[in-house]
């Protein structure tokens, strides 16, 4: 009589598991995607949002990153001893006088380079193979024979010029500030790429307006004015994710519920 009780019981847990578990099986979620979004977006996909384009540069698990660009970005760099600086498509050279408070600093001209044969002078001066006149001549004095004197432009704090940055096509126009011995700092005004990052299901700004955003799998997103409509749908799915839960904790439980009385009841009776 103990084991058919505990017979009775095993299948009564085992049904309220299997329907636990059948619920969360055949049974459809909400789906992951808003009907009304106002945006859907993949990598690479380009947006243009109150008079801003971004275009979408990564998607990640759990976040997005959108780029964009601001025409009048402020910069600022370091120019060291030795650096040089792209004028007007001609490299200039860096020198800073080598003094504990330097008043100013000069760009040099840099010459194109040559393929003559080099050699050095006792005193460590580099001199050049004239094949023509078959003679060794001070490689300065060549280059200047054959390009000119080297243009020198001197600068103090405050002084301008313009310079083609590296990562720049066309010339801007730099400020010249602090001078020291270990470097000038100088400043100017121009584009710059930008970038803002996405949380996932979460509300974010994007040119001053705020946008509800969903992630539809791990190759796109939503954006969304409809913050409302939004929430909603997060609140679909966190219900959704409870009851899932729920269930799933019935099933498992009834199985190990089913498995213990079972077992329980082959243990040896008292007598």
């Amino acid at each position: 009589m103990q084991r058919r009780a505990a017979a009775m019981y095993v299948l009564f847990f085992l049904v309220i598991a299997v329907g636990a578990l059948a619920f969360i099986t055949l049974v459809d979620g909400p789906a992951e995607a808003m009907d009304d979004a106002d945006y859907e977006l993949r990598q690479g996909s380009t947006i243009t949002l109150e008079g801003t384009e971004y275009e979408v540069t990564r998607i990640g698990e759990f976040t997005a990153t959108m780029t964009y660009t601001v025409e009048e970005a402020e910069h600022s760099d370091t120019l060291e001893s030795g650096d040089l600086v792209n004028i007007t498509g001609t490299d200039y050279r860096v020198e800073i006088p080598d003094v504990d408070e330097p008043a100013n600093f000069t760009l040099v001209e840099t010459y194109p380079e040559h393929d003559l044969d080099t050699t050095e002078d006792p005193d460590g001066n580099t001199l050049v193979y004239i094949e023509e006149d078959d003679a060794w001549i001070p490689e300065e004095e060549y280059l200047e024979e054959t390009y000119g004197p080297r243009e020198r432009i001197e600068l103090v704090t405050g002084d301008t010029f313009d310079f083609i940055p590296e990562e720049a096509d066309s010339p801007i126009t730099a400020t010249v500030g602090d001078i020291t011995s270990a470097g000038v700092e100088i400043s100017w005004i121009g584009p710059a790429e930008q970038s803002v990052m996405l949380q996932r299901n979460a509300i974010n700004n994007l040119g001053g307006v705020d946008y509800g955003t969903i992630f539809v799998g791990e190759e796109s997103f939503q954006l969304t004015t409809d913050i409302g409509a939004f929430e909603a749908h997060l609140d679909a799915h966190e219900v959704w994710e409870e009851r899932y839960l729920g269930f799933w904790g019935i099933g498992v439980l009834g199985v190990l519920a089913a498995v213990l009385i079972g077992g329980l009841s082959y243990l040896p009776r008292r007598r």
